[in-house]
């Protein structure tokens, strides 16, 4: 018989503040500066996992169907990324019945070193996702992340340093005003 290996979660960064509201192609982060939370050095070990969590508020063009993306990054590397989201065409959703979103990602340590990475799945929520028409009177819509193929290693990260994580995003198509995403809360859990 093995023996029991104690285990713990511990939320590690959170964002009081904010971030800015992203309209642009991007990417761009979603966090404020105070959001940003850096993990040491040497603190990812094989089986390491972090939970990502975010929460906000969209809105989106409807006379043309854009994407979203949203992505987990250590600096410059995407350690996970959502997938391209398409985004609500039906009649009756405007920029000025802006609605909430949630998102969270769950992320697996698979290599250390100079050449660490992760896995990982997730989920996101919003009635801004293409088929949210049909659920207008009833609520959210949600994607598996990554939503159009199998959960991938994300890029590699140095885990002898420490890192940066960031929450970004990624806008395509037919850009207007009323395509935009603001994030008002984000929170990183740490487990081991």
């Amino acid at each position: 018989m093995g023996i029991a290996q104690l285990s713990f979660a511990e939320l590690r960064g959170f964002m009081t503040a904010d971030g800015t509201a992203r309209t642009a192609a991007g990417p761009a982060s979603l966090l404020s500066t105070q959001g940003l939370f850096t993990v040491p050095a040497d603190w990812f070990a094989l089986g390491k996992k972090m939970r990502v969590r975010a929460w906000g508020r969209c809105s989106w063009t409807v006379t043309a169907a854009n994407a979203i993306t949203l992505d987990v990054r250590f600096g410059a590397a995407v350690v996970f990324n959502g997938g391209a989201m398409l985004t609500n065409t039906a009649v009756g959703t405007t920029a000025a019945a802006q609605k909430s979103w949630k998102f969270e990602a769950d992320l697996i340590c698979r290599a250390v070193g100079g050449s660490a990475n992760m896995i990982g799945s997730g989920r996101f929520e919003s009635m801004c996702l293409l088929g949210s028409g049909a659920a207008l009177a009833s609520g959210n819509m949600s994607a598996a992340l990554p939503w159009n193929s199998p959960p991938v290693v994300g890029a590699n990260f140095n885990s002898a340093a420490s890192q940066v994580v960031d929450l970004q995003v990624t806008w395509t198509g037919t850009l207007t005003a009323d395509t935009t995403i603001q994030c008002h809360m984000f929170e990183v859990e740490l487990q081991n």
